[in-house]
């Protein structure tokens, strides 16, 4: 947050009435939260100072948490419909798409698998 310091007064030359009036300059000072290293908690995230505030940024495939204070792995495979017909796998940061046992992945489809033929 930013804070107000009075940077000087004025005083003027008396108005109609014969008094003098006096002028306070106030100016917005920014305070730099990000001069704490431990701002935004552990090393997971990095501090971006912003007038008035401050923003915690994470990685790709990651996402700040407030409460934890940290940058946390966003779950990929929970947002949208990322691999069609593949399981869609979260990994740390990132997330992929995979084939059932038996299939070759090519682009974003499984080719392949095994067919049992019985012959009588």
């Amino acid at each position: 947050m930013s804070n107000m310091n009075l940077i000087s007064t004025a005083l003027v030359p008396q108005n109609a009435t014969g008094l003098a009036q006096t002028f306070f300059f106030f100016v917005s000072v920014d305070i730099d939260e990000c001069t704490n290293s431990s701002y935004c908690g552990d090393k997971t995230a990095t501090c971006n100072n912003t007038i008035g505030s401050h923003e915690c940024i994470c990685g790709k495939g990651y996402k700040y948490d407030y409460e934890k204070r940290r940058c946390s792995d966003i779950v990929e495979c929970d947002l949208t419909d990322l691999c069609g017909d593949l399981k869609c796998e979260n990994t740390e940061g990132s997330y992929q798409c995979i084939c059932p046992s038996g299939y070759k992945k090519e682009g974003n489809e499984c080719k392949g698998g095994c067919f049992i033929f019985i012959s009588f």
